[in-house]
């Protein structure tokens, strides 16, 4: 849990923490961990979760769509742009996902 908390305060860091690793290894109880530290400090702006058990989270393509939601409903500078955006663009969030991330969250 240090590492997590060094990153969350670290400005140098990468803006996105990323766990992976082989199945059965404890990632999704790490991540709901800090996610839960995260948002009892008041820091979770956005998270998604992938889990096979679920439909809605083993679909790859919906987890830049959920994160831009969640992202655009805790901060109103990004709503703002997120609204700019599509309006230029209004199929950015049905692209493929390497171009979503670049379009919605870069």
């Amino acid at each position: 849990m240090a590492n997590f908390v060094k990153w969350t305060y670290d400005r140098d860091a990468p803006a996105v923490y990323r766990i992976n690793g082989m199945a059965g290894t404890d990632k999704t109880t790490i991540a709901c961990t800090f996610a839960e530290w995260l948002e009892r400090h008041e820091l979770l702006a956005a998270s998604f979760f992938c889990t096979r058990t679920s439909a809605d989270c083993r679909d790859v393509t919906r987890i830049i769509p959920t994160i831009v939601y969640q992202l655009a409903r805790n901060s109103a500078p990004f709503q703002s742009t997120l609204c700019d955006i599509l309006s230029a663009e209004p199929d950015a969030g049905s692209k493929n996902i390497s171009k979503q991330f670049e379009r919605l969250l870069k």
